[in-house]
């Protein structure tokens, strides 16, 4: 088996272990593991039919998957293009300031201090 939710799984319903047992033995968090556990006995699901599936469906099944909320999430801002400030400070009179100002002239919403 080569997911870790179903490695987990094996492990937590087909040999007794301790979640800490578990954790140690796939190097995930103990809680990951009692989550894991609980979440199977939410669902009611048999070890065969868990099994069976890919890993996203089994972290479907379990309930695993995140849901995003567009209201929630940040948008994720532009980075400066970090080869070019490398390449553009080799160059005689240049600064990291007037390349920021430039980079805050082009990409208004990107990064920026807070």
């Amino acid at each position: 088996m080569s997911n870790s939710v179903g490695n987990a799984i094996w492990l937590l319903f087909g040999i007794i272990l301790s979640n800490r047992a578990i954790a140690r033995h796939l190097s995930i968090s103990p809680t990951t593991a009692a989550k894991i556990r609980k979440l199977n006995q939410n669902y009611m699901l048999g070890i065969d039919e868990i099994l069976a599936t890919n890993d996203v469906e089994m972290r479907r099944l379990l309930g695993l998957v995140k849901v995003y909320n567009p209201h929630k999430i940040k948008s994720i801002k532009t980075h400066p293009d970090w080869a070019y400030i490398d390449k553009e400070m080799s160059c005689p009179d240049m600064t990291l300031e007037l390349l920021w100002q430039e980079f805050r002239k082009t990409h208004p919403d990107g990064i920026g201090y807070s």
